[in-house]
């Protein structure tokens, strides 16, 4: 089952923590996009602004007209939502040389990459609230942290900018990509990557996020689902209205701050250190 829109609503997370010989948990991970960072509207909306500009003036270049290339950067925009909807994510690469390819002129995938570097403000997005503390407790206490997130629009190196401008690479032990592994969630690849490069069992293993999408792929990889929603406000309407039917039947939690004791309805976390 590939397509998000083929998720059932009334599915319910896993049996946890109302059974005694619930395993002991060792490794959290996250999802990015509205459960570790979030664009207010006004940052949102320059966002998408400018990478479709990176499309449009880079066709330009090329030698296509102006209208023609605002129309193919409209079309490759929607062409990679659907495609993560499908559960596909090709890497920037390929997805660069399939549209030149497709549209009939050079395009160039690092040069491309660096006009998005340039130009797309991604470092103006912000961490939800507590959560760079969060990890950092859940990561001394002696889980394995990962972030595990579907990169819809941008350069690889671009998601890694941005993580390292906001310190959250120093707060896990790995970064999964969808266009790293080739598919987006729901499929389970990611998570299955995430788990390999952690060294953690799934059943131990607890993924937080805010979409269906997270909350089916964690499942399908035998991985415990909790789903986020202290950003949800900030979420475009399309989104909301996407995520809306998962709500009401999952184990969730609205702030960082509650995610270690929330997490605990699925096992007990590693002992805190002792103090010397």
């Amino acid at each position: 089952m590939n397509s998000v829109s083929a998720l059932r609503p009334d599915a319910r997370p896993l049996d946890g923590g109302s059974d005694p010989a619930a395993p002991s948990l060792e490794a959290l991970t996250c999802d990015l996009w509205y459960t570790l960072i979030y664009p207010t509207p006004k940052v949102r909306a320059a966002i998408e602004h400018a990478r479709r500009a990176v499309w449009t003036e880079g066709l330009q270049d090329a030698g296509c007209s102006a209208r023609r290339a605002e129309n193919w950067a409209n079309r490759i925009d929607q062409a990679a939502e659907f495609a993560e909807l499908d559960g596909r994510s090709p890497s920037w690469d390929a997805r660069v040389r399939r549209w030149s390819e497709r549209i009939g002129v050079p395009l160039d995938p690092n040069r491309l990459a660096e006009r998005f570097m340039e130009t797309v403000p991604l470092r103006r997005v912000r961490v939800a609230p507590g959560a760079e503390e969060a990890l950092r407790r859940l990561r001394r206490r002696g889980l394995h942290l990962a972030i595990v997130s579907n990169v819809t629009h941008e350069p690889p190196q671009a998601v890694h900018d941005l993580l390292t401008y906001h310190r959250l690479d120093r707060r896990v032990d790995s970064v999964v990509l969808s266009l790293d592994v080739g598919h987006a969630k729901p499929r389970r690849e990611p998570f299955r990557r995430a788990l390999e490069e952690l060294g953690a069992a799934p059943g131990r293993t607890v993924h937080i996020g805010d979409s269906a999408a997270d909350f089916l792929g964690a499942r399908q990889a035998g991985i415990r689902p909790l789903l986020y929603t202290g950003l949800s406000r900030w979420q475009p309407e399309r989104l909301r209205k996407r995520h809306a039917p998962w709500m009401k039947g999952a184990l969730k939690v609205a702030r960082w701050e509650d995610v270690p004791s929330v997490m605990a309805f699925y096992g007990a976390l590693p002992s805190p250190p002792r103090k010397v």
